[in-house]
């Protein structure tokens, strides 16, 4: 099945509408404002509040550069945007300051014993290991619980074993943040962009004594 088709929003927003909301930027004029407010979401997603400056949250936008709704698809456009216009992009991110950092995609989340740990920041670890070409991590459901599982590749030529890597995140990583396994693959599966294809690993992480995907594109 295609994706939908994105449908412009054509109301323009005017300089008062925005002073009322949280945070704002405005790029080039009045009529390029894109509104960027993080929010927190309950366990049930109805209420949505402002986050602290450097708390992160989903990221929500909204304004005349954002879509009014899919095209036909009524179910997605009020999974993606609220009653209000906010358009929650599923990424992660906080705001230090007037900048503005991404810091991983909501659907990527691991929650480990009630601390959540964001992929981002253990690939970022793993991959500065010098024998590391690139890295992947996911969470694995384990007893009400989710386990982080780190999948890494090496540079051609290079050596490093799980034991090395492992002692690596353990000096960069807080207890809870640290895998509790780490994978070793020739490649990591990725499609003909070079995107990782992460639901593979999740796949082959979640299958009993099957950790190794083919490396195939896609």
């Amino acid at each position: 099945m295609s994706s939908p088709k994105i449908v412009p929003r054509k109301k323009k927003m005017t300089i008062s509408e925005s002073a009322l909301l949280t945070v704002a930027r405005i790029v080039g004029n009045q009529q390029d404002i894109l509104q960027k407010w993080l929010r927190r979401r309950d366990a049930l997603h109805k209420h949505r509040t402002p986050v602290a400056s450097g708390e992160v949250g989903e990221l929500h936008a909204r304004g005349p550069n954002v879509m009014r709704g899919y095209y036909r698809a009524a179910e997605a456009t009020a999974a993606a945007i609220d009653d209000e216009g906010w358009f929650n992009t599923g990424d992660l991110a906080r705001f230090e300051g007037e900048a503005l950092f991404i810091v991983g995609r909501t659907k990527e989340l691991i929650i480990r014993s009630g601390f959540n740990v964001y992929p981002a920041e253990v690939e970022a670890v793993l991959s500065a290991h010098p024998a590391v070409v690139q890295s992947a991590v996911i969470g694995r459901a384990v007893h009400a619980n989710e386990e982080v599982v780190a999948y890494v590749q090496l540079l051609p030529g290079a050596s490093a074993t799980t034991d090395e890597l492992m002692a690596h995140a353990t000096r960069h990583l807080t207890a809870y943040k640290r895998p509790s396994e780490i994978v070793i693959l020739e490649a990591l599966p990725a499609s003909s962009t070079g995107k990782i294809l992460k639901h593979r690993l999740t796949a082959a992480a979640t299958a009993e004594g099957k950790h190794h995907p083919t490396p195939a594109t896609a």
